[in-house]
């Protein structure tokens, strides 16, 4: 067996166990059993030692690296040592250590560890061996079925349906679709879960509709014969991410409780503009990110929490602004901005369409830079790893006389 062979192996291996670490930082014995978060965080960081090893191989392997990865790399020691932040270190050796490995497979994996884990966790949670906890919106119960927050377990069932979509995509039958609605909706009952219903419906209706769109070929029907028209949609297409990042500061700054319009959006998506605002007066935006000690609890739990100071901000375009400054939400944002210049050159519809999905999520949920809820995040090293290379290490090119 090649040693590459091993070697790819290994880190789909180590990938596995990743993503079960990652859904485990969501459940609710992850909190309950200090043992438990010990013994997750060990597997964790052995994980990203694993990573770290890959990637400064892959380093010295290919002896240049490209400018925007090396950009990467600069930004993430800054938000480490001036933001107090490991968030962006340890992505980029993620996002570095598995960005040569089949996308695809990493999704079926992620998909496979996800789903079975979480029907798992709900069982268990029914025969009370995993915790069951009970929140309160006004008078309306939330229960968590094994989750540290009712908002999780909905999460997590966006991210499973986003998997599923890549997965499937136009093979999925209408009976799967329905089915996983059905899902969504059950779920929604037990956690009034407002927005993870929200987004889990859009995708599967996304599903639906690209199916029929490739059923009927309705697509192969529009020509955009003008080049002009082209570039205009491509640039209209990377403009997404800027749009959205500059339309959240914007709201959030603006925010005030007499402007209707504004007021209603904000009470739909449970008070996220109005907790933007708190957020811009109370912490400051530095140039590679504050430290902010975020609390969230999703209504009121039974038992404890209720005295905690609610500051959560759910919103990715400004959250990473507190989490990773300004340098490193720049840097996020054009990531996003070649990831999907690199989907629409190698024709990547679904994986573009995996994105928009995404950064359209990121208006409600902290999820554009999170590898726990966005697994595409690895694909964002492929763009990133592309581009002009500076060449880092000069072999010796002299010849022995």
């Amino acid at each position: 067996m090649k040693k590459n062979s091993i070697i790819e192996k290994l880190l789909y291996f180590v990938f596995a166990i990743y993503a079960v670490t990652l859904f485990a930082n969501t459940t609710a014995i992850y909190l309950e059993y200090d043992y438990v978060e010990k013994i997750v965080k060990f597997i964790r960081y052995g994980c990203y030692l694993v990573f770290a090893i890959k990637a400064v191989y892959l380093f010295f392997k290919e002896k240049n690296i490209s400018i925007a990865n090396a950009i990467f790399f600069i930004i993430s020691v800054l938000v480490l040592v001036l933001g107090k932040s490991t968030e962006f270190l340890i992505l980029f050796f993620a996002i570095n250590a598995l960005r040569d490995l089949e996308f695809k497979k990493i999704i079926k994996i992620g998909l496979i560890i996800y789903s079975v884990l979480f029907i798992l966790t709900i069982i268990l949670s029914h025969f009370g061996v995993v915790p069951n906890w009970v929140f309160h919106r006004q008078d309306t119960l939330r229960y968590s079925l094994g989750f540290i927050y009712p908002t999780d377990l909905m999460s997590v069932y966006v991210t499973i349906v986003l998997l599923y979509f890549y997965t499937r995509n136009i093979e999925a039958k209408y009976i799967e679709l329905i089915i996983l609605e059905g899902i969504a909706i059950v779920l929604f009952k037990y956690t009034d879960g407002r927005l993870g219903l929200v987004m889990s419906t859009m995708i599967i209706a996304f599903l639906a509709i690209n199916k029929i769109l490739v059923s009927t070929k309705l697509l192969d029907k529009i020509k955009i014969n003008s080049d002009k028209l082209k570039k205009i949609g491509i640039i209209l297409l990377k403009s997404v991410p800027v749009i959205f990042l500059i339309a959240t500061i914007l709201v959030s700054f603006l925010y005030r409780y007499d402007i209707k319009v504004i007021n209603w959006v904000n009470h739909i998506i449970s008070e996220r503009i109005s907790l933007n605002s708190e957020a811009i007066q109370k912490y400051p935006i530095e140039p590679f990110g504050s430290n902010v000690d975020w609390i969230g609890m999703g209504g009121q739990y039974n038992v404890a929490l209720q005295d905690l100071n609610y500051n959560y901000v759910d919103m990715s375009y400004l959250r990473i602004l507190f989490d990773y400054g300004i340098v490193g939400s720049l840097f996020i944002i054009y990531a996003y901005i070649k990831t999907i210049g690199y989907c629409i050159e190698k024709n990547e519809k679904i994986t573009l369409m995996c994105i928009f999905i995404i950064l359209i999520w990121g208006l409600i949920e902290p999820v554009i830079f999170s590898i726990s809820r966005n697994l595409f995040i690895i694909y964002l090293g492929q763009a990133i790893a592309r581009g002009r290379n500076k060449k880092l290490l000069v072999e010796d090119t002299r010849r022995d006389v």
